[in-house]
């Protein structure tokens, strides 16, 4: 996408990101709930257009998503689920309607049944947490730089993948009110990298990256 780059004033997101970690039985079962801590500067929104769900946020918010989907590729412990809801969601700008709270899911480790989405929008805004980690994202500034190192190379020159954006293990869809966007680990690697990226061309004040073609997208605007 051609166009030229932005600033990147403030837009800094460092790995060993401090998040929340919540303790939530839900439908009768229990789940480790990560979310973003008050003060971290982020605004997200998100709509459905032409059966593709966006999440909308800035550059800061897209640095964000990255780390958080690289960092959940490498959970272990099942019932984990990365969860941004208020206060970190604002009507969407294209015609003001609510914003829904975004769960990220790690296929395979995390399941979350509409009753547990019910369940979980219910008690949003989340209170006190239980604790505080430190997300660990491993990997992820060197993958974002082999792809930016490889789309400079003439096309001849570039190796394919090393998994396929075409693997359809991603769900993407509205359960319980709440926007659910499940991947296996591959997936959420390869959404982060290209989360990670935005900002790098925005043309006409935008820039985007597919999660899950064409399932879902993350916009910067």
């Amino acid at each position: 996408m051609g166009g030229a780059s932005r600033p990147r004033t403030g837009a800094r997101m460092g790995d060993r990101v401090k998040l929340h970690r919540h303790a939530l039985r839900l439908d009768g079962r229990e789940y480790t709930v990560i979310t973003p801590r008050p003060g971290t500067g982020v605004r997200f929104s998100t709509n459905q257009f032409h059966d593709t769900w966006h999440v909308l946020s800035d550059l800061r918010g897209g640095r964000l998503l990255a780390r958080l989907l690289w960092g959940l590729a490498y959970q272990r412990v099942p019932g984990t689920l990365v969860l941004i809801g208020p206060p970190f969601l604002d009507p969407n700008p294209f015609d003001a309607g609510p914003a829904d709270p975004i769960a990220l899911i790690p296929s395979g480790l995390t399941s979350l049944s509409t009753q547990a989405a019910l369940q979980l929008r219910q008690r949003l805004p989340l209170g006190m947490p239980a604790g505080t980690v430190r997300w660990h994202t491993p990997g992820l500034d060197l993958a974002i730089a082999a792809v930016r190192y490889q789309r400079r190379l003439p096309l001849a020159q570039r190796q394919a993948p090393s998994y396929s954006r075409a693997s359809h293990g991603h769900h993407i869809s509205r359960v319980g009110g709440v926007l659910v966007m499940a991947a296996t680990a591959p997936e959420l690697k390869d959404w982060a990298t290209g989360a990670g990226q935005l900002g790098d061309h925005f043309y006409e004040g935008s820039d985007y990256a597919y999660l899950g073609e064409p399932d879902g997208e993350v916009r910067l605007r």
